[in-house]
């Protein structure tokens, strides 16, 4: 998607994979990518919400007011709930100074910086989510947070590292 434009998905199947440009809008809802998604640098609010992606979602260098959110339990910009989304392969944040909610399998998060919308989470917001491999984070600041691990506890298949290992729980194996 070219920088300045905005597109949304509502129930579709995209054959291949998506790449959102710097400045571009995308939303992706009850819909399947076959392929992979790429955030660089998107504008906006862009997410995803209860989509499959086949493939593995990278999220890079958003600017402070810009946001991403995957398999968030609402759409921010269109104000309805949904439910979350399943994403295959690897989901990789980096360099980000914008807000970014996650879901996922393999999660790497680096290098990324912000206050997030809410003043009292990181700029990733871990919450409620399971991840079926492992979840690993550094060189954030501030660290990623979960400000509701009560009810809103994480489940780590695999293996909770660096600043991330307080906020996954190990499931149980077997």
């Amino acid at each position: 998607m070219p920088a300045g434009t905005t597109c949304d998905l509502f129930g579709v199947t995209v054959t291949g994979s998506v790449i959102v440009q710097p400045g571009a809008i995308f939303g992706a809802f009850n819909s399947t990518i076959d392929g992979s998604v790429l955030f660089n640098g998107s504008g906006g609010v862009s997410g995803l919400c209860g989509s499959t992606v086949k493939g593995g979602v990278t999220v890079e260098n958003l600017t402070s007011n810009h946001s991403v959110t995957l398999g968030s339990d609402e759409a921010p910009r269109f104000g309805f709930t949904c439910s979350g989304d399943h994403i295959a392969g690897p989901v990789t944040v980096t360099n980000n100074a914008g807000q970014v909610e996650i879901v996922g399998s393999t999660v790497y998060l680096a290098g990324n910086s912000g206050t997030g919308v809410d003043s009292s989470d990181g700029s990733v917001g871990i919450e409620g989510d399971t991840f079926h491999s492992n979840l690993i984070c550094f060189g954030n600041n501030p660290a990623p947070a979960n400000d509701d691990p009560t009810t809103m506890p994480n489940t780590v298949q695999g293996q909770a590292v660096g600043q991330c290992a307080a906020l996954g729980a190990s499931a149980p194996t077997g």
